[in-house]
């Protein structure tokens, strides 16, 4: 699928997806907009001695601007590893760093599986894609989220179950091809 390539060597399976998509561009140019105006507001405030309240009032603009910029530039740079190799199935995000980073020894892993995941917001509802896993004691873990497209989540799930010899089985409640 778009957005995703692999890599199948003698050391495993390697599946990578950026993270870029259109809705970044946008994100650009929103916080170029957003923190451009904050850095005008201290400007005005710490060259004309303003009162405490105008660099006070903006703090959680700030953070907001913090966060949201950081994750423009990772949605910018960042990449999704999934790598089936050495007896371990593992997510690394990088290169800035991202919360989900995890390995899991293939011995655990039974079956891959599909869901998705429907948001209900002010502007309807939205849709994105999970993919998962079961373990031989019946647990379940989520593997990898975000902003997959069907057609994503299903090549990892497909992709995976190869490099590991699963056959594919229906699993309770997983997305329906």
């Amino acid at each position: 699928p778009p957005g995703m390539m692999i890599d199948e060597s003698a050391g495993g399976t390697v599946i990578t997806r950026r993270w870029f998509n259109a809705a970044i561009i946008f994100l650009i140019f929103f916080c170029v907009a957003w923190d451009g105006f904050l850095v005008f507001w201290y400007g005005i405030a710490f060259s004309t001695g303003a009162p405490w309240i105008m660099t006070v009032f903006p703090l959680v603009h700030v953070a907001v601007g913090v966060g949201l910029t950081y994750f423009t530039l990772a949605g910018v740079v960042n990449r999704t590893w999934i790598k089936a190799a050495d007896g371990v199935v593992s997510i690394l995000h990088g290169p800035l760093p991202w919360r989900g980073n995890h390995v899991i020894p293939c011995t655990e892993i039974e079956q891959f599986f599909c869901k998705e995941k429907v948001r209900h917001g002010k502007n309807g509802p939205s849709v994105s894609y999970e993919v998962w896993l079961t373990r031989h004691d019946g647990s379940s873990q989520k593997l990898l989220g975000g902003t997959l497209s069907d057609d994503q989540a299903i090549y990892v799930e497909q992709r995976l179950e190869k490099a590991l010899g699963i056959t594919d089985r229906t699993v309770p409640g997983e997305l329906m091809r």
